[in-house]
């Protein structure tokens, strides 16, 4: 009667509990995000490298600030600035709110203006997004009075 008893409970309680576990999904980890933001910063860098290319072809000469790309918009969180803009090529850097450091990019320009990432100081090949970004640190939680 009694392991009756402790079967019925522990069918009532392990079980349900056991097939939650199983049917949850795992939390993505930090670095699983940190690696998702920054191929969301390299993205954007490739596509600003298409959305540049394309005003090239209209315009004849690359657009000179990022408003001029009135269609390109980059991932939300991600900042791009124009380091350097002439006729005939152009750099960027981005940088996240949620990760230190920076991406770079740069198609048709000098040597002594191409850009480096923030931390490392790298300078990547032509048209190929470099970076140096890591998780940013949270904040600490404010102490309560």
């Amino acid at each position: 009667m009694r392991s009756l008893a402790l079967l019925t409970v522990l069918s009532l309680v392990a079980l349900p509990a056991l097939a939650q576990q199983v049917a949850t999904p795992a939390a993505p980890s930090a670095a699983d995000s940190a690696r998702a933001f920054v191929a969301s910063a390299r993205s954007d860098l490739r596509n600003l490298v298409v959305a540049q290319e394309a005003y090239f072809a209209d315009h004849g000469r690359y657009a000179q600030t990022m408003e001029a790309l009135e269609r390109y918009r980059a991932s939300r969180g991600n900042v791009i600035k124009l380091v350097f803009a002439a006729n005939y090529g152009w750099a960027a850097s981005l940088t996240s709110e949620r990760l230190t450091g920076s991406c770079t990019i740069w198609v048709n320009v000098p040597d002594g203006k191409r850009p480096a990432t923030d931390a490392d100081k790298r300078v990547g090949e032509e048209g190929v997004p470099v970076c140096d970004m890591q998780p940013a640190l949270a904040p600490p939680p404010a102490s309560r009075r």
